[in-house]
């Protein structure tokens, strides 16, 4: 027994040292450049591209029989770059020696040090890393690839990656993956493997760096043509380098499965953190006959986007109100393909408003196209408007808008949806069932919003807007139809009380140009009338306001109570409005016992106004009033002027100058007389009234 292990020791090591004289004489002998001359060709024989090896080819032996490579580099295809697409620093492959007499191939080791691949995308179509000329995809596994595996049992040890460099340009992306390293072990095919992927991310479009790691399970079945990752996981840290307060803490969990055979790729138990929003969901896709099919699942759950907005340092609007963007979640199934994609059903929930329907994104040559119809519960759109400055602080000498001389900017995509609202809200005023009709119009560049229609106050709105060039200076056309509105409940949202009652109508057309509340409102446009019926103003008594002005010119008490109500029959007008200015020529007013007419105007950007009226006594009046009256010339005239906070009624002492001498001026004429202390008189205290 003795003497079979010494002569089965000698045999073994006569044999390892006759492989070692071998693999001398093979390194020595061996002409490298034939085999890189070869391979070069091999390589542009599959490619189209040129694989040049620069630096040395060594072989070894022993323990493994393997081959390194130094300094290679493939190039790119054809109309891209001219610099290299792979850049190998060192490259090494090495292969069981034992298993090799036992007709096996084993890959013991690959090892890629400090590679540098070079990403560059031109279209959808058009991109370098596209390798081989032609890639069918078998569907069948043919008896050969059966054969072959039976000769190549792979088990390979270990593949590594190690301070890789990966850039990628495509449009407006511009990123690197630096310090790449990747390790695979225990490689088989049909069975778990582990993979480790870590490397830097630079990014920037938008600004952003940071470590990424990726670990998982890989099973690979070549066979069935099935490919699985199992609990992978992602997790990375991005910051903006040129502000820290911008970070990006995201970690991803999922399960992915690539069946060649059936042309599908499942992502399924997708479970994601990004900063404090957690999301979940699935997707589908498949390949049939060349078309590519994507459908999924994603649910948000809540999370409080102010929360959000600071940690990836982006700002939601400066709202009036504090407490709006702190809650959102959203739940929405979607379908994609070469055509576009599709979002149905959709449900999103921003604070108290629900919104729910579908969206679709249709993938033209031309332009895409965007198609919706939406449906909100409620919104209080006065809680998202922005914090604005007092229209009244913008200084008096700002010049209005000019065209603009630049070109338009056209629309980047076509619009045409329906859009409807349960309660609406907006600068204090309520609406409901809003309905509206969005579509765009390339050819004009204009969104249009028509028909509007939607009950306020339990009257109806009817309407529609037109926005021109909606980039930049727009111009806004707009006109609306309000029918029987309660006027009772309008004051109060508007101005916060109930003096006013009755019902109103109104027809406008208005249109304007501008970048600002304030130019929009300096060059507004338009023309419209008012009319209301059965009007009563609580605490404001015309008569007494009338009445007044006699206590004034005969300079005795006034009796009559200011705080009661006055009853209108009808009050109406047409107006026009020239550079945020209404001018109303015909306005009238009828009580049950005083009619006034006159004319004036209101200022929207300095919010003041000023009429010129006169009251007409009718039967059943004060009697003052109906000497007033005669006093006068025939009707008393008066001034409504002040701010949209506070207007008053005072005597209009020119008008009623030139009326106090009417009657003198008539009696003159007709009896060539007349009674100078009288005249004197009412002329003294017309003079001496308040102005």
């Amino acid at each position: 027994m003795k003497k079979f292990s010494k002569i089965f020791a000698l045999t073994a090591c006569s044999l390892v040292f006759l492989f070692l004289i071998l693999g001398f004489a093979l390194s020595q002998f061996i002409n490298t450049n034939r085999i890189k001359t070869e391979m070069s060709k091999r390589v542009y024989s599959l490619t189209g591209r040129q694989l040049t090896i620069n630096g040395s080819l060594h072989w070894s032996f022993f323990p493994y029989m393997g081959v390194s490579i130094s300094d290679a580099t493939l190039s790119n295809p054809k109309d891209f770059p001219k610099t290299p697409f792979i850049e190998i620093k060192q490259a090494k492959v090495r292969v069981g020696l034992a298993p090799l007499f036992l007709g096996r191939i084993e890959l013991n080791q690959i090892d890629l040090e400090r590679p540098v691949i070079h990403l560059i995308r031109k279209s959808d179509t058009s991109n370098n890393w596209q390798l081989f000329k032609s890639a069918p995809i078998q569907t069948q596994a043919s008896s050969s690839t059966d054969e072959s595996l039976l000769h190549f049992k792979t088990n390979i040890s270990q593949i590594s990656v190690s301070n890789a460099l990966v850039t990628y340009q495509g449009g407006t992306s511009n990123l690197s993956l630096d310090q790449v390293n990747l390790n695979l072990h225990d490689i088989a095919f049909g069975k778990a493997f582990p993979l480790t992927l870590q490397f830097n991310l630079k990014n920037q479009n938008p600004s952003l760096s940071g470590p990424v790691k990726i670990n998982s399970k890989i099973i690979l079945n070549p066979t069935s043509q099935t490919y699985e990752l199992h609990r992978a996981l992602m997790v990375g840290n991005l910051v903006d380098p040129s502000n820290p307060a911008r970070k990006i803490d995201a970690q991803i969990k999922l399960n992915l499965s690539v069946d060649l055979k059936q042309q599908t790729l499942a992502i399924n138990n997708v479970r994601g953190q990004l900063n404090n929003m957690s999301f979940n969901g699935n997707v589908l896709g498949q390949a049939v006959r060349g078309s590519k099919r994507w459908t999924g699942h994603f649910v948000v759950t809540p999370f409080n986007p102010r929360a959000l907005e600071n940690s990836l340092g982006f700002e939601l609007p400066n709202t009036k109100t504090p407490f709006v963007f702190t809650k959102a979640q959203a739940d929405l199934q979607f379908t994609s393909d070469e055509k576009g994609m599709t979002i149905n059903p959709l449900a999103v929930t921003v604070d108290n408003t629900h919104l729910t329907g579908q969206i679709g994104v249709l993938k033209s040559p031309e332009m895409p196209a965007i198609k919706f119809s939406l449906a909100i519960d409620q919104l209080d759109l006065d809680s998202y408007l922005p914090m604005l400055t007092s229209i009244k602080m913008q200084p008096k000498s700002v010049p209005a808008v000019q065209p603009s001389t630049g070109d338009n900017q056209s629309l980047p995509c076509t619009v045409d949806g329906d859009l409807k609202i349960g309660t609406f809200r907006i600068r204090h005023m309520m609406m409901q069932s809003l309905s509206a009709h969005i579509g765009s119009s390339s050819a004009t560049n204009t969104i249009n919003i028509a028909p509007i229609s939607a009950q306020v106050y339990q009257g109806q709105l009817k309407g529609s807007l037109s926005v021109v060039q909606p980039s930049g200076a727009s111009t806004y056309l707009a006109q609306a139809t309000l029918n029987r509105i309660q006027l009772q409940p309008l004051f109060h949202d508007l101005f916060g009380n109930d003096l006013v009652s009755g019902l109103g109508d109104m027809t406008v057309k208005l249109n304007t140009k501008g970048t600002t509340p304030y130019e929009r409102l300096k060059n507004l446009q338009g023309n419209g009338s008012v009319s209301m019926d059965q009007v009563a103003i609580k605490q404001f008594n015309l008569q007494y306001q009338l009445a007044l002005i006699d206590s004034l010119i005969h300079i005795v008490p006034q009796t009559s109570q200011q705080n009661s109500t006055t009853m209108i029959s009808h009050m109406g007008g047409n107006f026009t409005i020239k550079n945020g200015v209404v001018h109303n020529n015909n306005f009238s007013l009828k009580s049950p016992l005083i009619l006034i007419k006159g004319q004036g105007d209101i200022n929207l950007v300095d919010q003041q106004w000023l009429y010129h009226l006169r009251a007409t006594v009718l039967v059943g009046s004060d009697a003052r009033l109906i000497n007033l009256e005669q006093m006068l010339g025939g009707s008393i005239p008066f001034l409504a002027k002040g701010s949209f906070d506070h207007f008053q009624i005072l005597p209009d002492p020119l008008e009623m100058g030139r009326g106090a001498l009417a009657g003198p001026l008539k009696e003159i004429k007709k009896e060539g007389r007349v009674n100078l202390n009288r005249t004197f008189n009412q002329l003294q205290r017309v003079i001496a009234l308040p102005q």
